[in-house]
């Protein structure tokens, strides 16, 4: 993988399983730090924003994760520090959270991440494989996991191409039917 800056894309981080399982475990303690505490523990060790967090990445890590491209020319470090500074602006005007225009880990951070990484906690918060990895293994997770999502992959596309092939199977049956009652053909025929 490229570690210049401006030339990894999110495919390359996709493809180092252990990176990519960083990332996601991270955002899982972002958006469950207050009910798991393990997902507590790992964030208390994160000074400030999370992208200076040395108990999810290694300096490299974080130079890679920083300088990926995530929109058009953005790197996801000027993306986020943006980002960040409109929401901290927009919390010191609307005053959400009283007098404290701190950023939430989960209201404000965790979106960013989950926006530009293609993270959709919904379906996270359901994987219960995922949530298992993550309980056994922490952050060291990333070759078992990669080894859950190509199986849970290949259902996904098995049970799909099983729905359309149920969908155009009486689809195409209906279509014929119609079609030969249409052109004056007799229905006991058909």
């Amino acid at each position: 993988m490229s570690s210049s800056v401006g030339t990894v894309k999110i495919q390359d981080l996709h493809d180092d399983v252990n990176l990519w399982w960083k990332i996601h475990v991270m955002i899982f303690d972002m958006r469950n730090y207050q009910t798991n505490i393990r997902s507590s523990v790992r964030l208390e060790n994160v000074l400030g924003v999370p992208e200076n967090s040395n108990a999810y990445f290694n300096a490299g890590e974080r130079q890679t994760i920083m300088s990926a491209i995530v929109y058009g020319t953005t790197t996801f470090g000027a993306f986020l520090r943006q980002t960040l500074d409109e929401r901290q602006s927009r919390n010191m005007r609307s005053g959400i959270d009283g007098d404290n225009p701190h950023l939430c880990v989960e209201r404000d951070i965790s979106p960013i991440w989950e926006k530009a990484f293609g993270v959709d906690p919904e379906a996270m918060a359901r994987d219960k494989a995922f949530i298992r990895l993550i309980r056994s293994c922490g952050l060291n997770g990333g070759s078992r996991w990669r080894r859950h999502e190509v199986r849970a992959h290949a259902r996904l596309v098995k049970r799909r191409e099983a729905q359309v092939s149920e969908s155009t199977k009486g689809f195409m049956c209906g279509y014929v039917e119609s079609k030969q009652i249409g052109n004056g053909l007799d229905r006991s025929a058909t």
